[in-house]
C-alpha cells in the first residue's frame, strides 16, 4: 500500500533533515506534524485538505538521496515500478565526494557488502554445500561417474550442456524476478499518480511479465526444453 499520511511526513522530515539540519524550520514543522498525526486517529482528527495540498506542493519534490530510495525499495512489496526516480538530482555522482553522513555510510555499506560477497563466493564451492538432497543428486552423480569411468566424452558433453542450461535458466530467473519485483514496487509507489506510471520507467524495472506466476510458468517451460548447444550462452 502507498505510504500513510504519517509515513509521508516522516519521509519528508527524514530527507530534509539529512540535507539541511534538525533545527531547520521546515524540519521542525514536519516533526511537529508527525507528532500530531500519531494520535490524530485516536482523537478523531485528520489533516485538512488544504494543508495536505500545500505540504505536498512544498515537500513532495524534495530530492531523495540514493540511500533513501534504496531503503524504500527494500520496504516495498508492491505491484508497480521502483521507488527510485530517474529524474532524482540527488543521486551520488561517480568519483565525487559524498555530501552527507548518510551518503558516506551508504557508500561504505555498498563497498563492504560487495567485498564480503566476493570473499564468501571465493570461500565456498558447490561441492561444499552439505544440504543437498541425496535422492535428487544421486542420478546426476551416477551419470557423471559413468561417463568418466567409461571415457564417454559425448555423455560428458551432454551433461555439461545440461549443467550450463540449468545455470543459465537459474540466472535468467533471478534476473527477471528482480525486474518483476522492481516493476511492482514502482507501480505501487505511483498508484496515486496514474500519469507517472508510463513515464521514465527505469530500465531495470521493465519486465515482460506481469506477475511472478507468469515468470515461473515461463521458466518452468524453459527447464523442460531440450538444451541447445548452438546458443550463445553455451559457447561462452
Amino acid at each position: 500500500m502507498p505510504d500513510s499520511t504519517l509515513g509521508l511526513y516522516e519521509n519528508w522530515r527524514t530527507v530534509l533533515a539529512e540535507k539541511s539540519s534538525l533545527d531547520d524550520p521546515d524540519v521542525s514543522y514536519l516533526a511537529q506534524m508527525c507528532a500530531k498525526l500519531v494520535d490524530a486517529p485516536k482523537q478523531g482528527l485528520r489533516l485538512k485538505v488544504t494543508a495536505s495540498i500545500r505540504d505536498r506542493t512544498n515537500y513532495s519534490k524534495i530530492p531523495r538521496p540514493t540511500w533513501f530510495a534504496d531503503k524504500k525499495n527494500r520496504q516495498r512489496v508492491a505491484n508497480k515500478r521502483s521507488y527510485k526516480d530517474s529524474k532524482d538530482p540527488y543521486k551520488l555522482p561517480e568519483k565525487k565526494p559524498c555530501v552527507t553522513t548518510m551518503d558516506f555510510l551508504y557508500e561504505t555499506l555498498l563497498k563492504e557488502t560487495e567485498a564480503f560477497t566476493r570473499y564468501s563466493q571465493s570461500m565456498f564451492s558447490e561441492d561444499d554445500v552439505p544440504l543437498k538432497d541425496p535422492d535428487l543428486v544421486e542420478p546426476w552423480n551416477k551419470a557423471m561417474e559413468y561417463a568418466k569411468h567409461n571415457n564417454d566424452h559425448e555423455l560428458e558433453q551432454d551433461l555439461d550442456l545440461i549443467r550450463k542450461a540449468v545455470i543459465h535458466n537459474m540466472d535468467s530467473y533471478n534476473k527477471q524476478s528482480s525486474q518483476v519485483h522492481l516493476m511492482r514496487e514502482h507501480q505501487k509507489d505511483n498508484a496515486q499518480n496514474l500519469g507517472a506510471l508510463d513515464d521514465d520507467v527505469l530500465p531495470e524495472a521493465n519486465s515482460s511479465f506481469g506477475s511472478f506466476s507468469e515468470l515461473e510458468e515461463y521458466i518452468a517451460k524453459e527447464f523442460n526444453n531440450t538444451p541447445d548447444s548452438n546458443v550463445a550462452w553455451f559457447k561462452n
